[in-house]
């Protein structure tokens, strides 16, 4: 079957399949617009996380197989976009780590993952003021112990934010709620306050008696 982007040359489709077929062709074959699926499944709004689950499972029952409700199947679904009412992103699911069960894994490697970022912007951040310090004097006397703050500071806010936006969908669904509560703006927020306690206190513990 040969089909043209007016869609004069597909006589013996669907108007909806002619419209996807349409809309696929206006990019090159092998972009990833040209490779993408235009179907998606939907969730109500007010369904809850579980009903939300067992229904994409229907639907993917029916990649397989036979249409699902009348509907053709859809391809293999990886992740879920959570909306807010507007139709803004508020943040990705992905599948295979929703499960409670699962906390310990991706705890884990939010750990490492935290403590490389972290290790990184206070390799970056220590050498700055260490070598300001050094040869500009900007930091007075007690530069390096300014240094050694500001390092320690930078491992801990980062390995907080990391696992507080990998834990709190976790903690939310363990008490009743909907993960999608935890927003990116929640989470930066939460961790933008937490991370001015961090940096106060380890600054009186590291400086104290010598600046503080």
């Amino acid at each position: 079957m040969r089909c043209s982007k007016s869609g004069r040359a597909c006589p013996r489709t669907s108007g909806s399949t002619r419209r996807e077929v349409q809309a696929l062709m206006a990019y090159v074959e092998d972009e990833a617009g040209g490779l993408m699926s235009p179907r998606f499944s939907r969730a109500r709004p007010d369904m809850s996380v579980d009903e939300a689950l067992s229904y994409l499972r229907r639907q993917a029952r029916g990649q397989a197989g036979s249409p699902v409700g009348g509907r053709a199947p859809l391809e293999t679904t990886y992740y879920i976009y959570v909306l807010d009412p507007h139709q803004h992103l508020l943040g990705v699911v992905a599948l295979g780590e929703v499960r409670l069960r699962d906390w310990l894994r991706i705890l884990r490697r939010e750990l490492l993952v935290g403590l490389a970022l972290g290790a990184i912007l206070a390799t970056i951040g220590t050498l700055r003021i260490a070598l300001w310090g050094e040869f500009f004097h900007s930091y007075g006397e007690h530069f390096m112990l300014v240094a050694l703050t500001v390092g320690l500071s930078l491992v801990a806010i980062v390995m907080w934010g990391t696992l507080a936006g990998a834990m709190l969908p976790f903690l939310l669904r363990r008490v009743g709620l909907n993960p999608a509560s935890a927003s990116a703006p929640f989470v930066a927020t939460l961790v933008d306050v937490s991370g001015l306690v961090i940096y106060f206190t380890l600054a009186e513990v590291v400086l104290g008696g010598a600046l503080l």
